[in-house]
């Protein structure tokens, strides 16, 4: 009997050890479930936190649909607008107040005065400005071009008779200059020109 006291029975371990396995299944279980839970419990659009973040939702992405701005758009921001064609001799205003024309069309053979520029049949006019508004007008900012065929860019002359537009024009005058540009003989009838300003609201177009 003196030897049995300190001898642990088999049985009375088996169960301690069976009690802690059981424990320990349990609060797996139990950690398992209430995370689920937690999962279960997030509201649409809502991220779990990432390991070591403060746990805060992410924010929901902003609603509605981005449009590009189309070209119109542009456009009318420039606040630049093509007016319809008129004819060589009839006027057209540009910006309020100022006013061009196109007069003296003719065709005539050029001579090449600078490098890159070619000899033969060209058209040549002279542009009119008339200043009926309170400023002056910067007429080195006119900007004169001409097309023709299928809007096929002329290309300009430096040389005789092309004597461009400059200086400052006052208010209640007019002024002229004189411009010359490479075209084809078989295309000289279908020439438009095109008058703008840099301080323009138009571009005025004129054809024959």
């Amino acid at each position: 009997m003196g030897n049995s006291t300190g001898i642990r029975p088999v049985g009375a371990v088996l169960l301690v050890t069976a009690t802690l396995s059981v424990t320990a299944t349990l609060s797996a279980c139990s950690g398992q479930s209430t995370t689920g839970s937690e999962a279960a419990s997030r509201t649409p659009g809502q991220a779990a936190a990432s390991p070591g973040s403060p746990g805060s939702p992410v924010p929901p992405k902003p609603s509605g649909t981005y449009t590009s701005p189309s070209l119109e758009t542009a456009t009318a921001t420039a606040g630049l607008t093509t007016l319809k064609p008129v004819p060589i001799g009839s006027p057209a205003t540009i910006t309020p107040g100022v006013r061009v024309t196109v007069r003296g069309f003719r065709t005539l053979k050029v001579t090449a005065a600078v490098p890159g520029e070619t000899s033969g049949p060209a058209v040549a006019f002279v542009v009119e400005v008339r200043n009926g508004s309170t400023a002056p007008v910067n007429l080195d900012g006119i900007a004169v071009t001409a097309s023709y065929g299928a809007a096929t860019p002329a290309t300009p002359v430096s040389s005789a008779p092309n004597s461009p537009l400059t200086g400052r024009l006052v208010a209640g005058s007019t002024a002229q200059g004189s411009y010359a540009f490479r075209v084809p003989a078989k295309d000289a009838g279908s020439v438009k020109v095109q008058v703008s300003a840099d301080s323009a609201t138009a571009v005025a177009v004129f054809h024959r």
